[in-house]
């Protein structure tokens, strides 16, 4: 036995088989995978094999080398079936950019573009695309009426997402044959005419999720056109955090009553009427996920308090307020919420809440495995360290992954932290040492004060001091005049 693992370690790596190699490869990126080709037949032979599984390609980890990217997009554009290039992976990609790797990816099935300028010069190229998209998201790319041409071809597409984007929807009514779309995003459309959107859910009742936040011409006929048509709803995203007068007559409460309805994301100003809505859907009590950005005062009228701890279900929760001031109102809510244990996520932005208030709340959620607490500035690192007290057993429940503004901290079940980008001196925390510091901390408090006691002391025998030999130097004064009043 002992020879044989011998004879297995001095094995050279060639003498594996391809499959074997191709399990080694896995652990590489392309670019390195690229490298690895030119070292012998062999290798060369399974990298063909590797870049086969090249399924997905993020465009933008590669834009500070074109040369790399081009050629990379020659040997696996055909394998690849989705292609990303967005704000949130990094930088920014360019139309002629674009232009030069659009005809290596033939066999594109999802496209996820986001702020590119000049998108429209790629007719001939786009439209060729589209007649193989399923998912085609094309987010603040400048793109106008003209897209619809490329959509006409698109008789696969079932998601589509056009948000951010100067489109009247002219062509919105000429898509009836997709038989396919099941979502759709218009969201901040500025341009966005209500005709057409009604034409397009008349001719589309198999819509299954909509998103129309911050759009200006939403009015109380598009709710009942919502409410009419598209009864296969189950994502829904509406609302606007600008004051306007027409939407604050909104009505919104019969949209509870869409019967598939399970995620809503609610954008609300001060003068938005929605509490009925939310009251309606607690009583219904079929939403899983919720979503709402407050732009209002901390009142429990605006907050919805009444109707945000009913709801049962919930596994998704999110909420942005951004002039909610009092964190013992938030604090209370989340405390109270009905929903706790079945609770998977949760984001918090923007809100004015305390270490010790959402340390009971995870406390009570034993799901839950991710909690965003963005620009939450009260929220410290003394937050982490009473995560990573004994109070919590992380070997009974799920790991749990902390956002804290930009940084990502992850609590595992062997009670510690771990993250990628930030490193902390000391990864464990132990009960004596935090009790060693708390002692220390005392002691070092107590000796300010005896030494702000002693201070005070000090001036005050030094100001005594200062005003008796004032006061003598008055009495000498008159006794002086005295004297030269008797010569």
């Amino acid at each position: 036995m002992q020879n044989n693992q011998e004879d297995i370690t001095v094995i050279p790596i060639l003498k594996l088989n391809d499959d074997c190699l191709l399990e080694v490869f896995s652990y590489f990126t392309p670019k390195e995978v690229m490298k690895l080709e030119n070292v012998c037949t062999t290798f060369e032979r399974v990298a063909q094999m590797f870049y086969r599984t090249c399924t997905t390609m993020n465009v933008n980890e590669y834009l500070d080398e074109k040369e790399i990217l081009e050629e990379l997009s020659r040997k696996i554009g055909s394998y690849v079936r989705v292609l990303r290039s967005t704000m949130q992976t990094g930088g920014f990609l360019t139309a002629q950019v674009v232009k030069l790797l659009l005809p290596c990816y033939t066999n594109l099935e999802h496209l996820y573009l986001e702020e590119i300028a000049g998108l429209m010069d790629l007719a001939e190229h786009m439209a060729f695309l589209f007649t193989k998209l399923k998912t085609a998201n094309l987010i603040n790319c400048e793109l106008s009426d003209e897209v619809g041409a490329w959509i006409q071809v698109a008789t696969k597409i079932e998601s589509l997402s056009l948000a951010s984007n100067y489109i009247r929807g002219s062509f919105l009514p000429s898509m009836k044959h997709l038989s396919n779309l099941k979502e759709i995003d218009l969201s901040r459309c500025d341009k966005l005419e209500s005709q057409y959107f009604l034409e397009l859910c008349k001719n589309h009742p198999g819509l299954k999720s909509l998103g129309l936040l911050q759009w200006e011409h939403f009015s109380q006929m598009c709710v009942d056109t919502i409410f009419d048509y598209l009864k296969e709803l189950e994502t829904l995203k509406i609302g606007h955090l600008k004051y306007d007068k027409v939407r604050s007559k909104i009505k919104y409460d019969i949209l509870a009553d869409l019967p598939k309805l399970i995620h809503l994301e609610f954008l609300s100003c001060s003068g938005c009427n929605y509490f009925d809505l939310l009251m309606l859907l607690a009583y219904h009590d079929q939403l899983e996920y919720l979503h709402i950005s407050l732009k209002a005062q901390d009142t429990y009228k605006y907050l919805a308090y009444d109707a945000l701890i009913k709801f049962t279900k919930l596994k998704k929760f999110s909420i942005c307020c951004f002039f909610l001031n009092k964190a013992i109102l938030l604090e209370e809510l989340l405390i109270k919420l009905k929903c706790k244990k079945n609770l998977e996520e949760v984001v918090i932005m923007f809100a004015n809440v305390t270490n010790k208030g959402i340390y009971q709340f995870i406390r009570m959620c034993p799901k839950l495995n991710w909690i965003d607490l963005y620009n939450c500035k009260s929220i410290t690192h003394e937050f982490l360290l009473l995560l990573n007290s004994h109070d919590v057993d992380w070997t009974s429940r799920h790991p749990l992954t902390i956002r804290m503004g930009v940084l990502d901290l992850e609590s595992s079940d062997e009670d510690e932290f771990e993250e990628e980008d930030y490193e902390f001196e000391d990864e464990e925390v132990e009960d004596e040492e935090v009790e060693e510091d708390e002692e220390t901390e005392a002691e070092e408090v107590e000796k300010e004060k005896i030494k702000d006691v002693e201070v005070d002391d000090n001036e005050r025998d030094k100001d005594l001091s200062f005003l008796s030999v004032i006061f003598l130097i008055f009495f000498f004064m008159i006794f002086l005049q005295i004297n030269v009043i008797r010569s």
